[in-house]
């Protein structure tokens, strides 16, 4: 896949425009929320996605993993309980 170069310009409020092929691929709307972090050489955007969809992903990739008794919820407490 080609990664497009964009270059954005900074407003004197501190906002910016993501391109609009790159809001429709992220499905980027109005009031859409976006992370910031900051990485080695600059900065980092990304979407925020919905608690829901997050802990979906957990069960997902624990699928299998985890005794029969417990239920998804317990294992998402559980991994939660390890990063603090």
């Amino acid at each position: 896949m080609k990664k497009e170069r964009n270059t954005l310009s900074v407003s004197s409020k501190g906002q910016i425009v993501i391109p609009r092929a790159i809001r429709e691929k992220y499905r980027l709307d109005k009031g859409s929320k976006l992370l910031i972090r900051e990485v080695k050489g600059g900065i980092l955007l990304t979407p925020c996605r919905p608690l829901v969809e997050e802990v979906k992903e957990i069960a997902r990739g624990l699928e299998g993993k985890w005794p029969k008794n417990l239920t998804s919820v317990d294992i998402v407490r559980r991994e939660r309980g390890k990063y603090g």
